[in-house]
């Protein structure tokens, strides 16, 4: 790694998610994970709860091929049934992804998921891998997206890359302050930070996609999908800028044999 990174603003993006909060990050940090400890207590009450299966069965009832976006977060997608653990918009519903989906058997066609998985134990995320399996039908599509391990640990040896080092300067600054940037600050925030459990390999996270019961599991570029329905979905460049977000995100589908 060059002595000198280049800054993102030099080449041509500026992550969005360091201009977000004015708030300083151990504080930011507190008061999400107090809201993510509360706030399923607000949304899994017996009235939020008769709400939620309400417009979920409106949803499955209006739609031929009923998608699921497990993990909307800031990025609701027009047309898709979106969930997450804390809804933050308008048409997103409450849901725990470490336990059943709000769903019934054998409903849904494509099932889509975006830098969440990483979030949950790797036994938890074994558990929502089989409720997807679940919801699908058969024939159905899975599409997930998370941090690569491979890719990360790349960085290590990436000297010659101008948006590895870029990458490593932003994460090196924002969680380390002013330490000189080093690929060993990018790889220990990948694991420390952001509320990651586990961070997969490519071959554990085909395995644990098969092992789900899911068949005809291929790697795709971000934003690229045989199925026209799976292009251009991942918003995850938004919050962090584009060329960061392909550095460090693989994308994997799987179908549920029919």
């Amino acid at each position: 790694m060059a002595s000198t990174a280049p800054s993102a603003a030099s080449l041509g993006f500026a992550p969005q998610e360091a201009t977000q909060s004015p708030l300083p990050g151990g504080l930011r940090r507190a008061l999400k994970s107090g809201w993510y400890a509360t706030a399923p207590l607000l949304f899994g009450n017996p009235l939020a709860l008769a709400w939620r299966r309400a417009r979920i069965d409106a949803y499955m009832r209006a739609s031929e091929l009923p998608r699921v976006n497990v993990g909307a977060g800031k990025y609701p997608m027009p047309g898709w049934l979106n969930l997450d653990l804390v809804p933050r918009h308008r048409g997103v519903f409450h849901a725990d992804a470490t336990r059943a989906l709000p769903l019934p058997d054998a409903s849904v066609a494509y099932l889509f998921c975006e830098h969440m998985i990483e979030h949950l134990p790797f036994a938890g995320a074994q558990g929502f891998l089989a409720e997807s399996f679940r919801v699908l039908r058969p024939g159905g599509r899975i599409r997930l997206a998370t941090p690569d391990l491979e890719r990360i640990l790349a960085l290590r040896e990436a000297a010659s890359d101008p948006v590895a080092e870029a990458y490593v300067a932003w994460v090196t600054a924002k969680h380390y302050g002013s330490e000189k940037p080093d690929p060993v600050f990018a790889v220990n925030a990948m694991f420390r930070f952001y509320g990651h459990q586990f961070i997969y390999s490519r071959a554990i996270l085909q395995a644990a996609v098969e092992r789900a019961g899911f068949t005809e599991a291929r790697f795709q570029d971000v934003g690229s999908s045989e199925d026209a329905t799976l292009r251009g979905l991942e918003s995850h460049g938004r919050f962090i800028g584009e060329p960061f977000n392909r550095l460090e995100s693989m994308v994997i589908e799987a179908v549920k044999p029919g």
